[in-house]
């Protein structure tokens, strides 16, 4: 528990701040959130990703179909036969349906194996470091010939590519790092 608070910590410390003027319209936004009857559902020290997927996999056990409305691709990592997200499109109109099948058209890998993909990758705009070096296109052949990123560094000595297990080596606690940046919080003590 020590690391993951550590690591949300990092993330956030290395995040940009909300501009100034933002804060105070979040207030009216959850006021208005509210008078349409939606309930807003907030704990301090977690984040709306961590909510949300609290959300999905309690709805999941009960066999309730789940749509999470986001374009993060994190959240990718939640898709189930039950659990969908709708990606918002270029206008208010179009939404993407994507399910495990869209998952592995995306990445290449099944919803399970998104975060040692993006731990592998980083993603600057989630301050997520990932392996210097390793982009999409190293990542999704390593998940996909050795599996999780430990079983990765398990079989670091059979990757053929001497360049690609340098930056592995290299940045191995970067790497644990950014799956523990990517992973999303399923048990988040709501009492909802």
């Amino acid at each position: 528990i020590e690391a993951v608070g550590w690591a949300q910590d990092y993330a956030r410390a290395n995040r940009e701040a909300m501009p100034e003027d933002m804060v105070p319209q979040l207030a009216k936004l959850k006021d208005v959130v509210r008078a349409f009857n939606t309930p807003v559902i907030e704990l301090p020290g977690y984040e709306a990703d961590d909510i949300m997927g609290t959300l999905a996999r309690r709805a999941e056990g009960e066999g309730v179909k789940t749509y999470l409305v986001t374009g993060d691709k994190d959240l990718m990592q939640l898709i189930t036969s039950v659990v969908h997200i709708l990606r918002p499109g270029k206008n208010a109109l179009e939404m993407e349906e994507i399910d495990e099948r869209g998952v592995l058209e995306k990445f290449g890998v099944p919803p399970g194996r998104v975060i040692d993909v993006l731990a592998l990758m980083g993603d600057k705009t989630d301050n997520v470091p990932g392996v210097n070096g390793i982009g999409e296109k190293t990542a999704i052949p390593l998940v996909q010939q050795y599996g999780s990123l430990e079983e990765i560094y398990d079989a670091i000595d059979r990757i053929p590519q001497k360049g690609v297990r340098e930056k592995l080596l290299r940045d191995r606690q970067m790497a644990v790092l950014s799956k523990q940046l990517v992973t999303i919080d399923t048990a988040v003590p709501l009492n909802v």
